[in-house]
């Protein structure tokens, strides 16, 4: 799926993890901020051929969870501290709690890096998000013409990325905040506040090497399939 298709409306925050970094000025050229977002959409494109895992910090690092994604077959897994998420061709798999004692199974719909919010808020608290959540909230801000925004490369993880802050952005969701995406289309960071709730969240280590264990279902998980009554 292209990166354009799949842009939500919201707004975002990112942590400055390398200081010392040149960029751009902050203003409200319209023009200008339309070719930022546009060039890291592109990135954001590029990622969805590769593999990897990635690991972040939730909450300000005191909770760790990892994103694995495999091209060949198609398939992604989320892992937090309260659970694990699994989406491949075959099911989608929601084991809780951390230890996986229970693992329920249903038909899968679709592959994708942003799925159910409302799955990952059980497992996470709300602290996750997706790159292509963080973009749409770029998306959104960029077409305001109150919005103050700047942009500057920084590394995170080991890995240029190219962060950019908003203020002022009157009429999107979130008026103040920053974003990191880095050069592999990657979510790099972001901190701050959305409907009134702190978030945090920090690229610690990312690889391309992927672990095919992680989308099997756990040894010794209880197993709970749904898939004959979840519709096709």
């Amino acid at each position: 799926m292209r990166m354009r298709a799949t842009i939500l409306s919201a707004a975002v925050v990112v942590i400055c993890l390398v200081t010392g970094c040149g960029g751009t000025s902050g203003g409200s050229d319209i023009t200008g901020h339309s070719r930022l977002i546009d060039e890291l959409a592109l990135q954001v494109d590029s990622a969805e051929g590769r593999g990897y895992t990635a690991e972040y910090l939730l909450a300000g690092g005191q909770e760790v969870m990892t994103v694995a994604k495999q091209v060949d077959p198609e398939q992604v897994a989320f892992l937090f501290p309260g659970g694990r998420y699994v989406i491949t061709r075959q099911f989608e798999m929601l084991c809780t709690p951390a230890e996986a004692v229970d693992c329920v199974l249903n038909r899968a719909t679709e592959v994708t890096l942003s799925p159910a919010e409302s799955v990952l808020g059980e497992l996470d608290g709300e602290q996750f998000l997706s790159v292509h959540t963080v973009m749409g909230w770029l998306t959104e801000v960029g077409a305001s013409s109150s919005a103050d925004i700047s942009s500057e490369t920084r590394t995170i993880a080991g890995t240029h990325a190219t962060c950019v802050t908003v203020n002022g952005a009157e009429t999107a969701r979130v008026s103040e905040f920053e974003a990191c995406v880095t050069d592999t289309g990657l979510l790099g960071s972001f901190a701050g506040t959305v409907d009134g709730v702190p978030k945090s969240v920090v690229l610690k280590a990312v690889s391309g090497t992927v672990d095919p264990e992680l989308f099997h279902v756990p040894e010794g998980a209880a197993i709970i399939d749904e898939r004959a009554s979840t519709p096709a």
